[in-house]
């Protein structure tokens, strides 16, 4: 019996990029669209200048925003390890002694080790320092993860790693722009055939687990087990070196306050405004905790269904797997905080890149919105000195509305004529 991944290999729609590249040029290869591109992302580093300016006003005599920003965390976390008190960071009143922000009554270190011992370094710097090049690096490596797939469209590459919707993770100084950077580092990894390379990539992501719960379901239905095998002992290093660096305490400790949050969130899932998940959205609409709960359940369950059949298939186009992919991620998950709907825009990308969004009026609409998504509301937080504003109603919609135009463009290939010859 042949391998399946021998197979996913042997078809060129799956492993080429050529077609894709060539959409993307024909369409946004324009002087235009560069334009549009370079002006789009002035626009996204200058309102995070202005953030910046913003909170660069209301620092406090330790150097630290009275403003709590999610970023207070992985520094305050940072400093203790460094100082040599690890396990110290799941300890709240250790963390506030460090920022100093009262206003962040919860605001707990949720990471693993490997993630910890990251982010060390920072731990050195003032808190504006760190929070700069935590930022800088996360746009490096956005940048250079979403390059091999814009081709030679120059302006698409610039407007979609500096779209508006992934302000807010600028903003917040948090991790889905480095989250989505490994997950399209190992997409690229997988198109070029490494697979034990993207199994690397792949592992690293277990950095912040909650986000990549589909991503073992496309690798089965594809058959790369190498990666899977890459991912898994990468996975397996990361806790081992964790663990030696500090202790398996710290397993126990994280354990303990990621139960004591989950049931926090699930108190008050409704008036959580900033997170963007269905399960929050349905709570907030009236429905019961449970009743609420149940919902993000099915919604996963179809996630999971759609992500497998798509990359199952020998004769879908690697980039609305891809596509189908991102956008499952942003619908599965019952954690999903405003800030990750940067994801949007690698989903918005690999759409045009499959051509499923064209440059048509209702297409350049769908691709508008997904290109905005979460950016319009924190540009209303600046201008409101952060105030905070109920994201979900704005964000939620979009991430409905993304899966299920990828889900329809598989279907839709699924049950063509012809679609299926590559199994007979």
């Amino acid at each position: 019996m042949p391998d399946r991944t021998d197979s996913l290999r042997a078809s060129p729609e799956a492993t080429d990029r050529t077609t894709g590249d060539a959409r993307l040029q024909a369409a946004f290869g324009s002087r235009l669209w560069l334009r549009i591109g370079m002006i789009s992302g002035c626009v996204t580093v200058f309102l995070v200048a202005m953030w910046y300016m913003v909170i660069g006003t209301m620092l406090q005599d330790n150097g630290v925003p009275a403003l709590g920003v999610d970023f207070i965390v992985y520094w305050s976390a940072a400093k203790l390890a460094l100082a040599g008190n690890a396990l110290e960071a799941f300890n709240l009143e250790s963390l506030l002694a460090i920022h100093q922000v009262e206003g962040a009554t919860w605001l707990p270190w949720l990471y693993p080790p490997g993630y910890l011992i990251l982010l060390m370094p920072l731990g050195a710097l003032s808190f504006m320092a760190a929070y700069l090049v935590f930022n800088t690096v996360s746009s490096i490596a956005f940048l250079a993860a979403t390059r091999p797939f814009a081709g030679r469209a120059t302006g698409i590459w610039i407007g979609i790693a500096l779209a508006p919707t992934t302000l807010a993770a600028y903003m917040l100084g948090q991790t889905p722009l480095l989250w989505a950077s490994g997950l399209l580092a190992a997409l690229a990894a997988l198109r070029n055939r490494r697979e034990v390379l993207a199994g690397i990539f792949i592992g690293l992501l277990t950095l912040k687990p909650q986000l990549g719960i589909l991503i073992p379901v496309a690798l089965v239905a594809a058959g790369s087990w190498r990666a899977i095998l890459s991912a898994t002992a990468t996975t397996l290093a990361l806790v081992l070196i964790g663990t030696l660096a500090f202790g398996a305490a710290y397993w126990t400790e994280m354990f303990a306050i990621g139960g004591e949050h989950f049931e926090r969130m699930r108190a008050d899932i409704a008036s959580r405004d900033q997170m963007i998940s269905l399960y929050s959205g349905l709570a907030y609409l009236g429905l019961p905790e449970p009743v609420a709960f149940a919902g993000q359940m099915l919604a996963t369950l179809i996630a999971a269904l759609g992500t497998f059949l798509a990359w199952r298939s020998q004769t879908l186009s690697f980039d609305l797997k891809a596509a189908m992919l991102f956008s499952a991620v942003l619908l599965s998950s019952p954690y999903m905080w405003h800030y990750e709907a940067a994801l949007l825009a690698p989903t918005l990308l690999f759409l045009l890149r499959a051509g499923v969004l064209r440059v048509t009026v209702p297409g350049l609409l769908v691709a508008g919105v997904l290109w905005l998504g979460v950016g319009p509301v924190m540009v209303m937080r600046i201008l409101l000195l952060g105030q905070e504003l109920p994201v979900r109603l704005f964000t939620t919609p979009i991430i409905v509305l993304a899966f299920a135009v990828t889900l329809t463009a598989v279907i839709k290939h699924l049950i063509a004529p012809g679609s299926q010859k590559r199994y007979q």
